[in-house]
């Protein structure tokens, strides 16, 4: 028995140390972010609002409802970028320490839920739960292929995108607490988490929307606990409606929306959607061995003692298809279906749907197997022939990738070898160039590095041009109190 607890302990700290190991590099590289082209622009905005005497908190309230009726309905996530933007101010040192802090929160945020998912909804093990939290883990830091990694390392994008993602997991894991312990304090905190989640940008209070309601189903089906499950759900469903019928949004798409355009991104969406998982299924190895291995050790656990009722897994599998086109179709139709496909950003938010329902798709499918098959349980010899199948899976993976391209070990090469730290550095000193230049007019002249590193340029435009029609320049050059910047490339042909 000692010796059984002391296997399973060494399995857990090693599952553990992997999730480390695989979210370290991009991690560390938040260390080596800077202020890029809408950061420049947002805190020019926030401080001629503070200027007129409101304090931080007030300046981004007020163009957060500003923001409401004239841009978009994501309250939460206007508030986000002005307040932050109002207190960090374009610091390079500052804009790291809130990119590190938020980077660690989503990782840890992501592995609690995944667990709580597993542990407490799925009824799974310990020990599995940290299995499917570590597959989990290998997803989201593996299958990322994005060149700029927007959401991890532009200051306002993080700051939209990943605080509200944050808020969003942490309001689903105290739900379902709330839920499984019956409790009515944690709902103080669902409630608030969840209606402020209503206000992110629109794909990702569709995915809090999708959870926050099955999450309720779980509670109130399975649980029981009807009013515990309404009260912690309605907050998140009622704000995203109140971010979905914002003027705001119908101001910045200029022009009502037919039924026709409606139509077209719905099919686009659908054909977007289905290319998502046929771009994981069939082009990165990895994935579809993930689910398999995750599969068959789910099968190893005998699920007959959980006494769920798992209907027509089918349908179970299409709503969770039909959930990603869900997250997709409002961004789609505000952007249009070939903007939102460049979408780094919007893309990372839909990709992180795509997982988590093919997590629980075999959740289900494995409930259901128990249910109509209860002695369909791997034990015995047959775990003689799922180790082999494993080793097997993992073997025909690493031969088909080039394992130096695997996300977290090219950004750990690239720290490494130091060219992270070079292009950070080449970056600040071009932004430090704009600041301490005389004049009205700034003028540089620099070779731009040819470095392929997951870190955002500051996207500047070379050569003349009508400084009043370059947003990226016009917003620097007004945050340094200049007239225009131009930026000359001299790298030797």
């Amino acid at each position: 028995m000692i010796l059984s607890k002391y296997k399973r302990a060494f399995k857990i700290i090693t599952y553990c140390l992997v999730n480390i190991l695989m979210c370290l590099p991009s991690i560390i590289i938040t260390l080596y972010t800077y202020p890029v082209q809408d950061d420049f622009y947002n805190t020019t905005v926030i401080l001629a609002e503070i200027a007129q005497g409101k304090n931080a908190f007030c300046a981004a309230w007020s163009k957060a409802i500003n923001g409401y009726t004239t841009y978009s309905g994501y309250y939460f996530s206007l508030f986000l970028t002005y307040f932050t933007d109002a207190i960090v101010q374009c610091d390079v040192w500052g804009i790291r320490i809130v990119q590190f802090v938020m980077s660690i929160c989503f990782y840890l945020v992501v592995c609690w839920f995944i667990y709580s998912v597993t542990k407490k909804v799925m009824l799974y093990s310990t020990e599995c739960a940290w299995q499917v939290t570590s597959f989990f883990v290998v997803c989201i830091t593996c299958l990322y292929y994005y060149s700029e990694h927007e959401d991890f390392y532009w200051f306002c994008a993080s700051v939209i995108y990943l605080i509200p993602i944050i808020c969003i997991m942490l309001g689903s894991i105290l739900l379902i607490y709330a839920i499984t312990y019956n409790s009515r304090i944690l709902l103080i905190p669902v409630v608030l988490l969840g209606f402020l989640s209503g206000g992110s940008v629109l794909n990702i209070a569709a995915l809090g929307c999708i959870l926050f309601v099955m999450i309720a189903y779980w509670g109130i089906v399975v649980k029981k606990r009807i009013m515990i499950s309404l009260v912690g759900s309605i907050p998140m469903v009622l704000g995203g409606i109140i971010n979905v019928v914002a003027p705001g949004n119908f101001v910045r798409k200029g022009s009502a929306i037919s039924g026709d355009e409606v139509f077209a991104v719905l099919k686009g969406t659908f054909q977007y959607t289905i290319e998502r998982y046929e771009l994981f299924l069939t082009k990165f190895p990895l994935f579809p061995a993930i689910l398999i291995i995750l599969f068959l050790l789910l099968l190893h656990t005998d699920c007959s003692k959980y006494k769920y009722k798992f209907y027509v897994p089918i349908l179970f599998t299409t709503v969770n298809f039909l959930s990603i086109m869900i997250i997709i179709f409002p961004v789609a139709l505000g952007y249009g279906m070939d903007v939102y496909v460049l979408m780094e950003r919007s893309n990372f938010i839909s990709d992180f749907a795509i997982y988590f329902f093919a997590f629980l798709t075999l959740f289900y499918w494995r409930g259901w197997l128990a249910v109509k098959y209860p002695k369909m349980v791997i034990k015995g010899r047959a775990m003689i022939v799922m180790y082999i199948a494993i080793i097997g899976i993992s073997c025909l993976v690493f031969m088909k990738i080039d394992i130096r391209e695997i996300v977290p070990i090219r950004l750990a090469r690239e720290l490494i070898s130091g060219r992270i730290k070079n292009y950070a550095e080449w970056n600040v000193s071009i932004i430090e160039e704009m600041k301490n230049g005389e004049g009205d007019i700034v003028k540089i002249e620099t070779s731009d590095l040819e470095d392929k590193t997951c870190l955002i340029n500051p996207k500047f435009y070379y050569g003349e041009y009508n400084y009043e029609e370059e947003f990226a320049n016009r917003s620097m050059a007004k945050f340094f109190g200049k007239k225009a910047i131009y930026i000359y490339d001299i790298k030797e042909e």
